[in-house]
């Protein structure tokens, strides 16, 4: 057998393994996570040292960029949890179109919340809003949830400037202009598709007794809450002033709006070179989550006499979760690298290279390919730009538009255990 077709099926086989292991016999994921990278980079062949290091630099790469955003995330989710502003927000959303549309309207505000921020920003930042109408129309935390990751998926995957879509633009040569008009086109039906029209179809055939018995019983939730079941944060009940529903908003948007500015400014004004490192520095997710924390702090605690020592086992108290949460990504991040170091994506390309057909239908497919084999979505759009871009240039008629956005969906497909970010959510 060809050996690009040997090496898909071991990944495969690794795959498999981690699900049985994790979902079916209830083995701790971040154990099975590093024992079964380890395993596939001796089967696939690589020396052990090489495996070791993979499994090492995927994790340092992955945590050293998102474990900071996740932490400042989650003292964000706590202080909004924590004076009630998450619970407001929801209030208004469930008063403004009823708990029955509750659906859309955390659809709408996690896209708009999304097209400036990371994924993993806009998650943390979401969490508490969507655990507050969970509770607040006694419904499953995932007919809420379903909604908010499709509409922070699609703003990754499809929308630039998102680091994914950018590359694509940049490797294909496309234009950024047309192809955010071209995005935005898509990326609103897929939304609705994706989000509140399949999460009625979830609540309709997959809604079981116990999804709502348990959100009525408030022993069962706090329960939970205290095991750490909600990762980024808890909505307990407290004492602090109630702060408005427009200073709780403006909380929950401030890293959308820091990022806008930034984006804005090197849009509008990229030669400019007294303000712009300042601004690229303001508008990058670490800091831009940092400023963001703080000025919750101001507005939602100390505004209300809040003490320090209050706000410091708030902020204290919502590190400790999402340590396991931490791990997980590490994890599975150095799965991500192992698979990638393993020779899987050059596999894919090898085979493909030789396929005949649309240029924007093999570079959708090549994409979904390595996306699901690797579980990078950066990675899967930019082995497939490369491998898709000679393809374009011979055929003039092929829309470069349209063929970067075809492999920004091929990049959302199937996120599952070897995606950082699927143990994130």
């Amino acid at each position: 057998m060809d050996p690009s077709y040997v090496l898909l099926i071991k990944a495969l086989v690794a795959v498999v393994t981690l699900i049985v292991l994790i979902a079916k016999w209830q083995v701790n994921a971040f154990l099975t996570l590093l024992l079964v990278s380890i395993g596939l980079g001796l089967w696939s062949g690589m020396e052990p040292d090489s495996v070791a290091e993979a499994i090492q630099n995927g994790m340092g790469g992955v945590l050293g960029s998102i474990a900071g955003i996740i932490a400042l995330g989650a003292m964000m989710g706590q202080l909004l949890a924590q004076s009630g502003g998450a619970g407001i927000v929801a209030d208004r959303i469930n008063n403004w179109l009823g708990p029955k549309r509750a659906v859309w309207s955390i659809a709408l505000i996690s896209f708009l919340v999304g097209l400036p921020v990371f994924f993993a920003v806009g998650l943390a930042l979401l969490a508490p809003i969507v655990w507050s109408i969970s509770r607040s129309s006694a419904k499953p935390v995932m007919w809420i949830g379903i909604p908010a990751l499709a509409a922070l998926s699609a703003a990754h995957g499809l929308v630039p400037p998102h680091p994914g879509p950018m590359t694509a633009l940049e490797i294909l040569g496309a234009d950024p202009g047309k192809a955010l008009i071209l995005a935005l086109i898509v990326a609103i039906p897929a939304t609705i598709i994706s989000g509140p029209v399949y999460a009625f179809v979830w609540l309709k055939f997959f809604k079981t007794n116990s999804d709502s018995d348990e959100l009525k019983n408030e022993d069962l939730i706090k329960s939970k809450e205290s095991s750490g079941h909600n990762a980024l944060t808890t909505d307990k009940k407290s004492n602090w002033p109630k702060p408005t529903f427009l200073t709780s908003l403006s909380v929950l948007l401030a890293p959308a709006f820091l990022m806008s500015i930034a984006a804005i400014c090197d849009w509008k004004w990229p030669e400019n070179k007294t303000w712009k490192p300042w601004m690229d520095m303001i508008g990058s997710p670490l800091v831009a989550m940092l400023i963001s924390t703080f000025y919750g702090c101001i507005v939602l605690a100390f505004k209300h006499g809040i003490g320090a020592k209050n706000v410091y086992q708030t902020l204290e108290s919502s590190l400790g979760p999402i340590a396991s949460v931490l791990l997980v990504v590490g994890a599975g991040a150095g799965l991500n690298r192992t698979l990638m170091e393993s020779g899987v994506g050059d596999a894919i390309a090898e085979i493909t290279q030789t396929w005949s057909m649309s240029p924007i239908l093999l570079g959708w497919l090549i994409s979904a390919m390595i996306r699901v084999a690797t579980g990078s979505a950066t990675v899967a759009i930019t082995t497939s730009a490369g491998i898709i871009a000679p393809m374009a240039l011979a055929n003039p008629g092929t829309h470069l538009e349209l063929l970067a956005l075809s492999l920004g969906a091929g990049s959302m497909i199937l996120s599952h255990v070897n995606d950082a970010g699927f143990g994130l959510v």
